[in-house]
């Protein structure tokens, strides 16, 4: 193990401390009560950035932006009309990829790249790829203009995640009075959010997922012997983020995913024809990896680690063989279900209050002194001091 790989995971330990003994200040009846009282206002981090990319920025160049600052989208703006014109996603990139491909490099290519590159003045080295090709395609000419689905900081998170799932997007834009982006809402953000706030006593988060109806059995899957291109076109032909990837014998090997799409940008050499597994294997520590459960897990055990591990999905695996895969569950899904209000008709309250976060008497036993970035808060009004830690642990969240 590395000296880096070392202090990342003395960071990771470290964070995950501090995570844990985060106050619960709030006690609402159900989650709905929850989403409800709270707004886009409250999940503003005390700093934040939005990357925006110019509509006249090369697709490659894009690329790379959006790798170097560990994100998954940007938003395009047209700097004629002065406005904000779209989203461009990991997914239009791989769109790109995906054509530049066919059309130059496939067994059935129709174009020669070099004869293409020398009458468009394009520049290459000792052999021209799939990157010299998108250095001269601009984010106008594979993204169409499009009226952007926002919202304001006064929406309720009840009223955000709604509307994201109504109009089946990842991200909500959330603007100011002035019209700027202050915010990009996620699903992500509100787990985390949830689970550092939320004290319930509720019996749904009780539920197991597959009780609850919330979990996808019949998925998706690519093998090991697949290269990136062909897990690609699985990933775009069934609208996915991610996909698993099962060995020869039908287990779990890891997954693939955008993110780590984003990271074949970074060698400077887009190769659509490596095998996958090479692509998993040097995975940075930094992007989103396989992390599974059990497929007995409740609802809240299922927030409570996806808030952790900062993830958007989560593998559920057999309970005897942690290689089986049994099903996938989004976090689109579960925040979905607990926004219906019959799910708590017939719901049995109890009497001791649950934390998602877990208890926090425990959590302060196993912690030792607190870090400066907690001591920092000392001064914040108590109902605000665990959600400005949370916001400074997570700051890379707020894309």
């Amino acid at each position: 193990m590395t000296l880096q790989q070392i202090q990342e995971q003395a960071a990771a330990q470290q964070n995950q401390k501090q995570f844990d003994q985060l106050p619960i200040q709030q006690q609402f009846p159900t989650v709905i009560e929850f989403f409800k009282q709270f707004t886009a206002y409250h999940l503003m981090p005390t700093s934040a950035r939005v990357l925006t990319i110019d509509a006249d920025t090369s697709v490659y160049r894009a690329f790379r932006i959006m790798g170097d600052n560990s994100v998954s989208s940007a938003y395009v703006w047209d700097r004629n009309t002065q406005l904000y014109t779209s989203v461009l996603t990991a997914t239009d990139i791989m769109n790109a990829c995906i054509i530049v491909y066919n059309t130059f490099f496939s067994s059935k290519a129709t174009h020669d790249p070099i004869e293409f590159a020398r009458r468009n003045n394009i520049q290459f080295e000792k052999q021209i790829g799939i990157q010299d090709l998108l250095q001269h395609i601009s984010i106008g000419t594979v993204k169409r203009k499009q009226q952007l689905i926002l919202t304001h900081t006064n929406t309720t998170l009840y009223d955000a995640i709604d509307r994201m799932v109504e109009k089946n997007v990842h991200r909500l834009p959330v603007i100011d009075n002035d019209g700027s982006i202050v915010l990009s809402l996620t699903y992500r953000q509100i787990c985390r959010f949830l689970v550092s706030k939320f004290r319930f006593n509720s019996t749904i988060l009780q539920k197991t997922v597959i009780d609850a109806g919330v979990a996808i059995k019949d998925f998706c899957t690519v093998d090991v012997d697949y290269s990136v291109y062909d897990t690609i076109q699985t990933l775009l032909k069934n609208n996915l983020s991610m996909v698993p990837v099962l060995n020869k014998d039908g287990k779990l090997y890891d997954v693939f995913s955008k993110y780590d799409f984003q990271t074949i940008g970074n060698s400077g050499i887009i190769d659509l024809e490596q095998k996958v597994t090479k692509i998993i294997d040097e995975r940075p520590a930094y992007v989103e990896g396989c992390i599974t459960m059990p497929v007995s897990c409740t609802i809240g055990q299922l927030l409570r680690q996806i808030a952790d591990k900062n993830l958007h999905r989560m593998m559920l695996v057999d309970d005897k063989d942690e290689k089986k895969l049994v099903a996938v569950v989004s976090l689109r899904h579960v925040l979905k279900y607990l926004t219906k209000t019959e799910i708590y008709e017939e719901d049995q309250q109890i009497g001791s209050y649950q934390s998602i976060a877990g208890s926090l008497k425990n959590s302060l036993q196993q912690f030792e002194q607190p870090a400066s970035s907690m001591r920092e808060t000392d001064q914040l009004p108590e109902d605000d001091q665990d959600w400005r830690l949370f916001q400074r642990l997570n700051a890379d969240e707020q894309y």
